[in-house]
């Protein structure tokens, strides 16, 4: 009977249930959930644990995992809770992973909120981030633990995801009074390629084929936020709105991990992706 590498899912929302659905062939896939799923992924070993939990480290530990990948989310935009998420947890996960033998790669899952600076060059890996807000502050801190552990790391910052019912931005187009004031970028991934990509990279480090430090994951269609609403709306035939006049805030996002690493993107920008989800909505 073939022996397969285990995977560890730490905090198991729907990024890692999609990550574990497609892995599950190939590795021992195993994850650690506070809450009891109602369908479970098949061929997925769920363990209902609180990360904080005295049996934590142990659970941690019998299961000696070859792969881990953290994705615990914070419960509420506080500042405690992204302290308790991102740094108090990961500290705790990383604690666990010093008792295990298998252990080789910990990927931890961020977001590019920690890139605060608005500024006019469109910012990739290679610029240094520059929290704006505390809560970004404790994402970097994250990332930095994970850094300096003694475990070869992968850090993986999200842009804006959507797709299955993360459609704010549906909801948003088809009411423009809720629309800011003033227009800004956005930077989109689709969940079906953040669990993609994952499963791809695991595959690459089981194979000996290494694996960047920093990874900016985003679809490298930065576009401004009135735009992809107008082209909801079009695609529900709804009458476009006039948009504002001035300049256009926040930043601009661009992967080489994705260009580097040839991935091919299941939705490449925006348009593919929602226009699925509209789709879908429709049958």
């Amino acid at each position: 009977m073939e022996i397969k590498n285990k995977i560890l899912i730490i905090g198991f929302g729907k990024l890692g249930q999609k990550f574990a659905s497609l892995s599950a062939s190939v590795f021992d896939v195993h994850a650690i959930k506070r809450n009891p799923l109602k369908n479970p992924p098949i061929g997925v070993q769920v363990h209902y644990q609180n990360i904080f939990s005295d049996e934590f480290f142990s659970l941690v530990k019998n299961i000696d995992p070859h792969y881990v990948i953290y994705s615990v989310a914070a419960d509420d935009a506080n500042e405690d809770s992204y302290q308790k998420a991102y740094v108090d947890g990961v500290d705790r996960a990383m604690q666990a992973l010093t008792d295990c033998r298998n252990v080789k790669h910990f990927i931890f899952i961020s977001s590019t909120r920690v890139y605060g600076q608005e500024v006019e060059k469109i910012l990739t890996e290679e610029d240094i981030a520059q929290p704006a807000d505390l809560n970004a502050e404790r994402l970097l801190r994250g990332e930095a633990l994970v850094g300096e552990g003694v475990i070869p790391s992968s850090i993986i910052r999200l842009s804006g995801i959507y797709g299955g019912d993360r459609n704010y931005l549906i909801r948003l187009a088809k009411d423009p009074d809720l629309w800011p004031k003033e227009n800004r970028w956005t930077n989109r991934i689709h969940e079906d390629d953040v669990a993609k990509f994952n499963q791809e990279l695991i595959q690459k480090i089981d194979k000996n084929q290494g694996a960047d430090n920093l990874i900016l994951l985003t679809d490298n269609h930065s576009t401004p936020l009135f735009d992809v609403l107008n082209w909801i709306r079009a695609e529900l035939d709804l009458k476009a709105i006039d948009l504002p006049a001035g300049p256009i805030k926040g930043k601009r996002l661009n992967s080489l991990s994705i260009q580097k690493n040839l991935y091919q993107l299941i939705f490449p920008s925006y348009r593919e992706g929602y226009g699925k989800m509209l789709s879908d909505l429709n049958q």
